[in-house]
């Protein structure tokens, strides 16, 4: 055992001490499209109700929490703006640099990164469904441990859906999110809001518990492993 302050601390808990989490909710109330065909079901509203529940729980549990963005728009840039793709990739890359600085200040070995995010095929119904997590290019190891934990997660929940799964348990793509950031990264779709049932699920509260919870539990395992 360790001793702090006169406390025993195990070393998970000297692991949960030093470790930031950086929580990244992905687009914004002026990011154009991003929505069910119905127009029922908005990416940007659901990221923000999950990555800020993710995060309380968390922080509740003693973990540090950080958030690359906490307002509903995208930052930096009104609605006229993000219409066009050189502002998206501006305000993308004002979140990878948010995530970069947190890394220097704690130290990029005791932070990770998750970009929470909900998936689509298109702006009309389509079959495709299930949860995918993915990983940069040059996605190191405790990235991809990080993703396979949350999918293993989510496969536990039955949310494997209909999609071809690689055997690591994680896709790989190249994303800002995951590439140009320097801790370890992974970008988790939760299921697709084009597809009927993927959203049905999505907008219930049963469904939005368990991508909640599933979060915290592959967050929490991942600490415990490092």
């Amino acid at each position: 055992m360790l001793v702090s302050t006169g406390h025993f601390l195990n070393i998970f808990d000297m692991e949960k001490e030093k470790f930031h989490l950086i929580i990244d909710m992905g687009h914004g109330s002026n990011t154009p499209g991003k929505c069910a065909p119905d127009k029922s079901f908005y990416e940007w509203k659901f990221s923000r109700k999950v990555g800020k529940e993710v995060g309380a729980r968390l922080a509740k549990m003693g973990y540090n929490v950080h958030y690359t963005w906490l307002e509903d728009r995208e930052p930096i840039y009104p609605a006229d703006m993000m219409l066009r793709k050189p502002q998206l990739n501006r305000a993308l890359m004002w979140r990878v640099e948010r995530v970069n600085e947190l890394c220097a200040k704690y130290g990029t070995k005791n932070c990770a990164s998750v970009s929470i995010h909900a998936n689509a095929s298109g702006d009309v119904w389509d079959e495709a469904s299930g949860y995918c997590v993915m990983v940069g290019k040059h996605a190191s190891s405790k990235s991809k441990r990080f993703a396979q934990l949350v999918y293993d997660e989510a496969y536990k929940r039955g949310l494997k859906g209909n999609r071809y799964v690689p055997d690591e348990h994680y896709w790989v793509q190249g994303l800002a999110m995951c590439d140009r950031t320097n801790c370890p990264a992974i970008l988790t779709e939760n299921m697709f809001y084009s597809n009927k049932k993927d959203l049905e699920f999505l907008k219930s509260a049963e469904g939005v518990e368990q991508i909640i919870q599933l979060h915290v539990d592959a967050i929490v395992k991942y600490v415990q492993q490092l």
